[in-house]
């Protein structure tokens, strides 16, 4: 069967995902997952819609998650056989992933007396090419992450319903199975290398900017003054400031505070103004980013260019040529288009949070600024939530820095202890 994450846009404007067969029909357990535990929490649209792909993903590894109130009805939970599945599955591209069989594992075809041998050449062919069809670690480690939070949802409803026997055993099969996946799974901050300089260097930042320049011999977009100012402005945003990338595209030109040089950075959930199908917006919380004299010229020269392709038909900053908001599908085709150049092959919108964030943590370090007043700035200007600790991940290179020193200079107040010859005495002698 052939499902899709489907994503609609409601007549109040509010911005829905819902998991679909090929007749168009909504999933159930995943829609009364959505509606009951995530939309309640406050979850954005497209928060959502990741999870729903991760489920999605499950559904095609383990068909039989489909419809698991048989089995929980009888007291049962997925098996460990198909948990291995499932994770050995989730290192494969989407359309790479293979169905659970109960066959599995006892499919391999009887040997022929007349069985041709295999070329050891022919044998590493084919295992480089399954090598190389793996996604990152980091992937398989949030899909694994997601899918555990919707199975353990799913368990856990058939659990408030139960009773006696029943309701002990189906609790004990939930945290045995979830802690089984979470010990295979890798760590997602831990496959990132936590504590190492993020985002691009100094090299790398110069030729990027060196590059945006509207009138630079190297710019990859075509030569249209609209185009190279908006897609200077956005790069620069994105490396000066900051935002994520629906932040950016979430701005309204009543959010610029010309007064005081500040960028209102909103969650507008279900915005009736919004007739992009993907949310834009602030991830978490309200709050604003600063912008010095450079950008604010920027600003001000794109939207002279921006009145005239919009003409008052909406609000949104960041437009298309034809004046409509942008979609964050054309985003990703500016850093594409940067990615044509050597030094930048590896460039993405959120590699240029990382380097923001970077950078900061960087220069107020070397200013004499203590780790935790860097983090509470990071947390401000990057929006991040009172909870998140990604603003700790920028500072713990800074923080192991300080550890090794504190080291050294301990070992090197140390006194030696001198080891003196004890002379035997007479009676020994």
């Amino acid at each position: 069967m052939t499902m899709r994450v489907a994503e609609i846009i409601l007549n109040s404007g509010e911005h829905h995902s819902v998991l679909i067969d090929e007749h168009g029909l909504p999933d159930w357990w995943s829609s009364l997952w959505v509606i009951e535990k995530l939309r309640p929490k406050g979850g954005a649209a497209n928060t959502i819609a990741m999870k729903l792909r991760a489920v999605l993903l499950l559904y095609r590894a383990l068909p039989q998650a489909q419809d698991l109130t048989p089995r929980l009805a009888r007291g049962e939970w997925i098996s460990v056989r198909e948990i291995d599945h499932l994770i050995e599955q989730m290192n494969s591209p989407a359309e790479l992933i293979k169905p659970f069989t109960n066959q599995e594992g006892d499919d391999r075809p009887a040997l022929k007396k007349h069985s041709r041998v295999v070329s050891l050449e022919n044998f590493r062919s084919k295992l480089r090419t399954q090598q190389q069809l793996t996604v990152t670690s980091r992937t398989t480690a949030l899909r694994l992450q997601l899918i555990r939070e919707y199975l353990w949802w799913r368990i856990n409803a058939q659990i408030l319903r139960s009773r006696g026997q029943s309701k002990i055993s189906l609790t004990v099969l939930q945290d045995e199975i979830d802690t089984y996946i979470e010990s295979k799974t890798t760590n997602i901050r831990d496959s990132s290398g936590i504590g190492d300089p993020k985002g691009l260097t100094e090299v790398q930042q110069a030729k990027l900017l060196e590059v945006i320049q509207p009138n630079s011999p190297l710019n990859p977009w075509k030569d249209n003054p609209f185009i190279r100012s908006r897609n200077q402005l956005i790069v620069e945003l994105f490396l000066a400031c900051g935002p994520r990338r629906g932040a950016i595209l979430g701005i309204k030109v009543p959010d610029i505070e010309t007064h005081t040089g500040r960028i209102s950075v909103l969650r507008r959930p279900d915005d009736p103004e919004n007739p992009r199908k993907l949310e834009t917006g602030n991830k978490s919380g309200d709050y604003k980013i600063p912008i010095g004299d450079h950008l604010f010229r920027l600003l001000k020269n794109y939207q002279v260019l921006r009145h005239k392709k919009v003409k008052g038909r909406h609000r949104y900053l960041i437009v298309s040529e034809d004046g409509n908001p942008l979609e964050q599908s054309s985003v990703n085709y500016i850093f594409r288009s940067l990615r044509k150049i050597p030094q930048l092959a590896h460039l993405h919108p959120h590699l240029l949070r990382h380097s923001w964030a970077s950078n900061h943590a960087r220069r107020r370090y070397a200013e004499g600024t203590d780790i935790y007043e860097i983090e509470k700035e990071l947390r401000t200007l990057g929006g991040w939530s009172e909870r998140s600790k990604m603003p700790a991940y920028y500072t713990r290179q800074f923080a192991d820095e300080q550890s090794y020193e504190s080291s050294l200079r301990l070992q090197n107040k140390a006194t030696p202890i001198l080891t003196q010859k004890v002379l035997p005495t007479d009676g020994a002698r």
